[in-house]
């Protein structure tokens, strides 16, 4: 006897929005608010307490709710105080790099900046790592006694002294260098140096943390005063922005040149190991040796500058060319994985770089707060920072009301015909991050219903599973009566009403919400595909959302790929896999977006 386990063709990711909670940015979402200018129509780069002139990084600091811009053309460094409310252009609190803010001259001294690149923060030291790059050097400033305008650094990286700025490639010398990231764990400092990445110990307590000090530790190249540049697996093209992961031990390299972001996974290859380090992983390409960066994809990178990591929901984020790529990484890394989420674009395959609430031109910077859920961006081009707030989506606080309690429910019924009711299928709920919370066998009707432990602001997981038993004598169901490749279910929202949006993966394929069951019989005739592409959030209207009544019994989903046979085009409804034909559809998203405040 042979078990064979198949898949319902969707997830459902059910999110409730409440005031502070969102479990993950939309799509194409707009910007709440902007620094550095009045407005998100204004990309005018000045000098000033409420302006910026080329933003080249941020760097957050949860413990006193302190945001650092890297102001790179005026030669400074700005702090925003934001345990106040954020507003448009708001002043800054801070400068660093100048001695108030209207000066903007470059200066090779204890205080001054030649175009700061990157930033990094070790909490709980209260150090301020700034990338002064074409002084070819780290400052570090001590912040634990406070801050004040002007302030002289107190530490050099890169450079013997405060008025050396020497370049080279040696275990002390840098040569342009352009990220930075910090690992509190092992207080150690990342600098990506020219094609290479280098390692300090940055400890305060030990006496090798002196100005000057030696790397002990080296990415990208064989020794330290080699300087080559490449795509493979142990060589980069041009590192920019980095970010570490102190829990997993990761480092992520944003690999410009090369349309890729590696990851070196420290528990697999230790620092210690002898060079070259090899990297673990391989984001925007399909392997380490290729630098592809056309057409856009939700699997390609174009130029990526920066990235950033949540650590409370392990999500990475990628700043390429006109967007912002998010990657759900709970589950764990794949070489070439798709992402998640984008903004900056309606669709993974297109990169909006006007000028608005929901575009970027180049991402630079960035770095995330976890506690407020928030999303900060320098957009280099358009001399601003970009704050996206997942609980915020376009800047106006939320009003839900305290609607009924939430009920998720609904019957699972057979691919085939879509009407056949299946009792006795598992149902599982889980949470955002894929972790099983409860399953439930649908009852002679085909029916499941889920309401306790339901929390408003949190974000489900329903998947329908079949456990099929193949056998000359069967013991679940007649073969010729289960569905051939999984299941359908539809699902009733009992709450507040709202929207709905959907991705899904798979060239010409789309997912189909509706209030009455498709069958191929009635299959609809729009063409959702427009031009290859891989993303669509569309519906029966092919408005790209759906509007749900809290009092609508159910929705149907169903899952719809594109064929092209002599030119003529058809839609066929869960296909299975073949090797000549399409893939199967396989949507990795569908978010319920109530519509609060309205």
């Amino acid at each position: 006897m042979m078990t064979q386990r198949f898949w319902i063709g969707f997830i459902l990711i059910l999110t409730i929005f409440l005031p502070g909670r969102l479990a993950a940015f939309v799509n194409n979402q707009n910007a709440a608010y902007v620094l550095g200018q009045p407005n998100f129509a204004s990309a005018t780069g000045s000098v000033g307490q409420n302006a910026l002139n080329g933003t080249q990084s941020v760097v957050y600091d949860t413990s006193t709710a302190r945001l650092f811009v890297a102001d790179s053309n005026n030669h400074r460094v700005l702090m925003y105080d934001l345990s106040q409310p954020i507003t448009n252009g708001m002043n800054a609190a801070y400068v660093l790099g100048q001695p108030d803010f209207v000066s903007n001259g470059a200066a090779l001294t204890q205080t001054g900046m030649n175009s700061p690149m990157a930033l990094a923060y070790d909490a709980p030291n209260q150090r301020l790592f700034v990338d002064d790059g074409f002084n070819n050097r780290v400052l570090v400033f001590n912040l634990s006694g406070g801050i004040s305008n002007g302030m002289p650094a107190a530490h050099v990286l890169g450079q013997p002294t405060f008025l050396s700025t020497l370049w080279g490639t040696t275990q002390s010398l840098m040569r342009g260098p352009q990220g930075l990231a910090y690992d509190p764990s092992s207080q150690s400092l990342f600098v990506a140096d020219a094609f290479r990445i280098l390692v300090f110990h940055v400890d305060p307590s030990t006496p090798s943390y002196v100005d000057g000090m030696n790397a002990f530790a080296e990415l990208g190249e064989p020794d330290f005063t080699t300087r080559s540049f490449g795509c493979s697996q142990t060589i980069f093209g041009d590192d920019i922005g980095i970010a570490y992961d102190s829990s997993a031990q990761q480092l992520y390299i944003a690999d410009n040149s090369n349309h890729r972001v590696l990851v070196y996974d420290f528990t697999l290859t230790p620092l210690t190991n002898p060079a070259p380090i090899p990297a673990s992983f391989v984001l925007g390409e399909p392997n380490f040796n290729t630098s592809l960066w056309f057409p856009l994809a939700q699997n390609v990178e174009n130029l990526p500058y920066a990235v950033t990591f949540d650590p409370v929901s392990r999500r990475l984020f990628v700043g390429d060319f006109g967007r912002v790529l998010e990657y759900d990484l709970w589950g764990g890394l794949t070489n070439d994985m798709n992402a998640a989420h984008v903004l900056g674009g309606p669709n993974f395959l297109v990169n909006d770089v006007g000028i608005s609430a929901n575009s970027i031109m180049t991402a630079n910077g960035m770095a995330y707060d976890p506690t407020n859920q928030r999303l900060f961006v320098a957009d280099w081009h358009y001399n601003r920072v970009l704050v996206f707030d997942q609980t915020n989506l376009g800047g106006t606080p939320n009003a839900c009301p305290s609607g009924p309690a939430m009920q998720i429910c609904g019957t699972v019924v057979a691919t085939e015909d879509g009407v056949t009711t299946l009792p006795g299928i598992p149902v599982e709920l889980r949470d955002w991050h894929g972790t099983l919370l409860t399953t439930q066998k649908t009852n002679d009707s085909g029916a499941y219903s889920f309401t306790a432990g339901l929390t408003a602001g949190n974000t489900y997981y329903i998947t329908p599973e079949i456990d099929r038993t193949q056998s000359a004598t069967p013991t679940q169901y007649p073969i010729q009566s289960l569905p051939g490749i999984g299941a359908q279910a539809n699902l009733a929202l009992r709450g507040w009403p709202g929207t709905l949006q959907v991705n899904t993966a798979g060239v010409g394929s789309f997912i189909l919400i509706s209030t009455a069951v498709y069958s191929e019989s009635n299959a609809p005739t729009m063409n959702p595909a427009a031009g290859a592409s891989g993303y669509y959030t569309i519906t029966a209207q092919g408005d790209g959302t759906a509007a749900l009544s809290a009092s609508q019994g159910s929705y149907y989903m169903t899952c719809w790929q594109q064929r092209i046979s002599n030119g003529s085009v058809t839609y066929i409804r869960n296909p299975a896999t073949s090797s000549s034909g399409p893939h199967p559809i396989s949507p990795n998203q569908v978010t319920i977006i109530p519509a609060c405040g309205s």
